[in-house]
């Protein structure tokens, strides 16, 4: 079995877990332990996914989010008034003319946007880049609505806080 193991030294003083790299043959793996067959976690599961995330093999420097609420999501339908600055940039004898236009965004379990506008609805608007932070989990759309070009009533900003909520990437990776 060869071993290879990157230490502090390497990968800088102090910045992070240490990271190991093992090589070995699969077919020589033996486990001494019962496992039980995976189980598919949905939505409704999730305090189960919660409870999973708590039990977890921590490496050094990790955490523990004691706010079972953080992979807790609920869905939302709005109405989508998007700007793409990169319509500026182009000539007019593009086809394509950037992403800005109206949506119906659905997120939660099943995710979709179509174009489109839907009375009834709630209406965001942001710019590409500000949207594109909201949905990766930079931030919350009320801290965005704060600081960029994102804007909203404030049911509707709450709503997407709950449905996009993200924990900080502390070895939650999901």
């Amino acid at each position: 079995m060869k071993m290879e193991i990157l230490d502090y030294d390497q990968l800088g003083f102090g910045t992070g877990a240490y990271e190991n790299r093992i090589r070995f043959d699969p077919a020589t793996l033996r486990v001494d332990q019962p496992f039980r067959p995976p189980r598919r976690l949905t939505a409704k599961n999730w305090r189960d996914v919660y409870q999973a995330m708590r039990a977890r093999l921590r490496g050094h420097g990790s955490i523990v989010m004691n706010v079972e609420e953080l992979v807790y999501a609920e869905s939302v339908t709005f109405n989508l008034r998007l700007s793409d600055p990169v319509e500026e940039q182009l000539g007019d004898d593009r086809r394509w003319r950037g992403a800005a236009g109206e949506y119906i965004v659905t997120l939660g379990e099943e995710c979709s946007a179509q174009r489109g506008r839907s009375t009834g609805l709630r209406t965001l608007s942001a710019s590409v880049g500000a949207f594109s932070r909201l949905w990766l989990g930079v931030r919350s759309a009320s801290s965005i609505a704060v600081t960029d070009d994102l804007r909203g009533d404030g049911a509707l900003l709450r709503r997407l806080d709950r449905a996009l909520r993200s924990p900080p990437h502390f070895g939650w990776p999901f």
